[in-house]
């Protein structure tokens, strides 16, 4: 991944639960990583799933750790709220979904060619804006 490579401090490690979407397997690991790396200082969870490592690091007591994951789901809000995660990276889905549609129905309906790439804008939220993003 190239901001790894050009991030020369950072050191980075990449895990993987055993299954994807297990619950159990994504806590246990997220436990090892954090009894493991003692000077870790951040976790980045690539998918809805950061708020099974916000259920460990509340349990561990591991505030610390800037955790940062995706999607506005209700779990991953309420640890929002109680700043375990530090951010959370908004997709917009129903604009995903919209632009999908549309485009659907222009090439259905007028011929036009579908774009083989779409750039879609996202949000940062964090607790002190969360409150702009209630209605998601």
């Amino acid at each position: 991944n190239h901001f790894f490579k050009k991030q020369k401090k950072l050191k980075t490690e990449l895990f993987f639960p055993k299954k994807e979407g297990d619950a159990h397997s994504f806590r246990k690991k997220t436990e090892d990583v954090i009894n493991q790396y003692k000077n870790l200082q951040g976790i980045f969870i690539p998918s809805a799933l950061c708020h099974y490592a916000a259920d460990v690091i509340q349990k561990t007591d591991r505030t610390d750790l800037k955790l940062i994951g995706y999607d506005l789901i209700e779990k991953n809000k309420k640890h929002l709220k109680n700043n375990i995660i530090k951010f959370l990276i908004c997709q917009q889905p129903e604009t995903q979904g919209y632009e999908g549609i549309h485009m659907l129905h222009r090439f259905f309906t007028f011929g036009s060619k579908i774009k083989k790439q779409v750039y879609m804008p996202m949000d940062i939220v964090t607790r002190e804006n969360l409150t702009y993003y209630q209605n998601f």
